[in-house]
């Protein structure tokens, strides 16, 4: 997976809780290398690692646990010109939750946006597919918050009926979050989900103040337009990843399947990751390693055999000597020595929780 980018649009909100904590006006700027000045170009992007590493800094000194949230909840949209003008002139919830997950890409590489409906329930499932950007637990509850603004908004005093479940486990994000969230919270998910009766789809949304390019579609064209540039631009490698990493959990992975997903021929894929000098099978055991340090971490006490199987492999045996291959030490050596402290509890120190 090569370089990774975000919007800088969201710099601002981040901004926001870093100097209601006592931190320079200054701090992302110098941190991220770009003036505050070229936040609002909406060409600007910054690398997501980064960006990450530094809303988990500014998250943990926030005078609220919650403060990433809240400043989901009341980020403006309209700041994302035509993704923004996409999502606010929908007319129903289901109509502005597609499109979110639709041009979701435009505002963030390696990231999975996706609306859900299944057994009367729709849920809004997130999460950075990059598993070497972790832990992203304040980017969770941020990007959550703006959801759950678009759904709050549209279900008004039904909110409650809906759940929120964070990946990280509960004892990462310290504190109750209950109180802040307004409804039920738990956490340890596969994912970062927001799951609410499936009728609020069908909930008109209240008219936002709007630009008349918006108001009569342009907004919209210009965002789906973006994304297929977006794509094209795209390399191979960095497509079939994304897809990999989205599916490994759910079996065995399909080259044709994929192919066909990203719109090539599977001979045609071939051909594109051999001119990045990479074979299919290259991508996907790179992206199963990877991934595999990342269950070690966050699941020190599943074995070995059921990471293999939440990687798709059917024998234990054929990831230990994959996993050999990839890093020079077997599975469990790599796990002992890389997260010691974690493969034991698991937990971080304790820390006083903070007032909401």
């Amino acid at each position: 997976m090569g370089k990774t980018y975000v919007r800088a649009a969201a710099l601002t909100a981040w901004q926001n809780i870093a100097v209601s904590s006592g931190a320079g006006p200054n701090r992302i700027s110098n941190a991220l290398g770009i003036g505050e000045e070229r936040w609002n170009n909406p060409d600007e992007r910054v690398d997501l690692a980064t960006y990450v590493k530094l809303s988990e800094r500014i998250g943990e000194e926030a005078n609220s646990t919650a403060a990433s949230w809240a400043m989901g909840e009341s980020y403006d949209l309209a700041r994302l010109e035509d993704f923004g003008s996409a999502i606010l002139s929908a007319t129903t919830l289901g109509g502005s939750l597609r499109r979110m997950a639709d041009l979701f890409a435009l505002l963030q590489d390696a990231t999975e946006m996706r609306l859900v409906v299944q057994d009367g329930c729709a849920e809004m499932r997130y999460r950075i597919l990059d598993p070497d950007i972790w832990p992203r637990h304040h980017d969770a509850m941020f990007t959550l918050g703006i959801l759950a603004q678009l759904i709050r908004r549209a279900s008004r005093d039904a909110w409650h009926k809906a759940e929120v479940v964070f990946e990280a486990k509960a004892q990462q994000m310290r504190c109750d979050l209950a109180q802040a969230v307004g409804t039920s919270v738990s956490f340890d998910g596969d994912e970062n989900v927001i799951r609410f009766p499936v009728a609020f789809l069908d909930l008109p949304v209240p008219v936002q103040p709007m630009p008349p390019c918006a108001q009569q579609g342009a907004g919209l064209k210009r965002a789906y337009r973006l994304l297929v540039e977006h794509q094209r631009r795209q390399g191979a490698s960095d497509r079939v990843s994304n897809l990999i990493f989205s599916q490994l959990n759910d079996g065995q992975i399909n080259q044709e399947r994929l192919a066909k997903e990203i719109g090539m021929s599977g001979r045609t894929l071939r051909r594109r990751l051999s001119q990045e000098g990479l074979s299919f099978q290259d991508v996907l055991d790179d992206c199963r390693m990877r991934q595999a340090a990342l269950e070690f971490r966050t699941r020190p006490s599943a074995s070995i055999a059921q990471i293999a199987l939440r990687l798709g492999y059917s024998e234990h045996s054929t990831f230990t000597r994959a996993f050999q291959r990839w890093s020079g030490v077997s599975p469990q050596t790599f796990r002992n020595q890389t997260y010691p402290t974690s493969a034991a509890t698991n937990q971080r120190p304790e820390t006083q929780c903070p007032n909401y």
